[in-house]
């Protein structure tokens, strides 16, 4: 081969590589990639974000149900233990009084004057509300009607206010299968272990609870504790999957509408509670008690105690009248003596009549 015929050779593969190479493609050309709208997560951290609102409202709105009910609950167990009895005395004290009274205006041969005062005395001390009016004894005979003496303690008979479990419809459904779900998971017979097994009790008891008690929060705060979730952020790569992502959007939004059902009952509750008659007569002691130095329900108690000693006093001060100790003149400077107490430790009296 001659030294000239190299460099067309050369040239000829070259051509030929140039030949064989296939053109770039277009961009239309690109063949296309199905491609499906992600549900952006956005969405679901809003959802999470509302999840845990709900669950903290719900938490404070059971808090204030529970605290007062338990402030109710004390106050009339110890207005039926301790005030009771004292209204009882106190208004056996006010009919022995109505009846000395009656007796005392229809006496014969009084003076006219004298029968005058004492009818006065009499209509003096219901007046200014140191008696209860005659008709109110007669037609309620076991109730002071006094100023002090107003609240009635209610009888507490109702019981407290709580959330029903809700029988159907789509909270319901979520209440049950949230139940179901944590109550084969966590059911003592799935541990050998003695202690594993006495705690697991508990807590089957604590899901009893609250499903028999429509307590979706409490079902979802156990679920927390002892069950572990998959987080949002815990996937290696850094996310979940869009299936995943919309299984939990769908499941979050059905746990939210029942959260936000159950919220409602509970505010309903406590609506109901705060305008029942055991929280109007809680706050009767309340306002009772405005510038007083003990609690409400002890200074209403202290009242009570009260109006009951100074109801004696004035039956022992009648006796006393009526057995000729003193005459109508001091009877009438008693009844209208701002200390009455002097008057007392001057005159011997025998004590009340039973």
């Amino acid at each position: 081969m001659s030294s000239g015929s190299h460099p067309r050779s050369s040239t000829e593969a070259s051509n030929k590589r140039k030949a064989s190479a296939k053109p770039a493609p277009s961009p239309s050309a690109i063949p296309e990639v199905a491609i499906a709208p992600q549900q952006k997560p956005q969405r679901l951290l809003a959802l999470m974000r509302e999840h845990e609102q709900l669950l903290a409202k719900i938490k404070q709105k059971q808090s204030e149900t529970s605290r007062l009910g338990r402030r109710v609950a004390t106050a009339i167990a110890v207005a039926h233990q301790e005030a009771k009895p004292i209204q009882e005395k106190t208004a056996r004290l006010e009919r022995q009084i109505h009846d000395l009274f009656a007796e005392l205006l229809a006496r014969e041969g009084q003076p006219h004057g004298e029968r005058t005062t004492v009818q006065l005395m009499y209509t003096y001390l219901e007046a200014t509300g140191q008696l209860s009016p005659t008709e109110v004894q007669r037609k309620e005979p076991a109730t002071s009607h006094r100023e002090d003496s107003e609240q009635t303690i209610p009888s507490g008979e109702g019981g407290g206010v709580s959330a029903k479990r809700p029988a159907e419809g789509p909270t319901a459904s979520t209440l049950r299968a949230l139940f179901h779900r944590l109550a084969a998971a966590m059911h003592p017979d799935k541990v050998q272990d003695t202690h594993q097994k006495a705690e697991r009790t508990e807590v089957m008891k604590e899901l009893t609870q609250a499903f028999q008690a429509g307590d979706l929060a409490r079902l979802l705060m156990l679920e927390r504790e002892w069950l572990v979730s998959v987080d949002v952020n815990a996937k290696s790569d850094g996310g979940l999957g869009v299936n995943e992502r919309k299984q939990q959007c769908v499941q979050l939004e059905k746990r939210n509408q029942a959260l936000r059902t159950q919220l409602k009952d509970v505010m309903d509750a406590l609506r109901k509670l705060r305008r029942s008659p055991e929280a109007d007569f809680l706050s009767d002691l309340k306002r009772a008690a405005q510038g007083r130095e003990h609690e409400p329900l002890r200074a209403w108690i202290d009242s009570l105690s009260s109006q009951c000693d100074k109801l004696r006093d004035l039956l022992e001060v009648i006796i006393c009248y009526r057995a000729g100790e003193i005459d109508v003149e001091d009877f009438e400077m008693w009844i209208r003596s701002e200390d009455r107490s002097q008057f007392l430790d001057s005159h011997e009296v025998d004590g009340t009549e039973d």
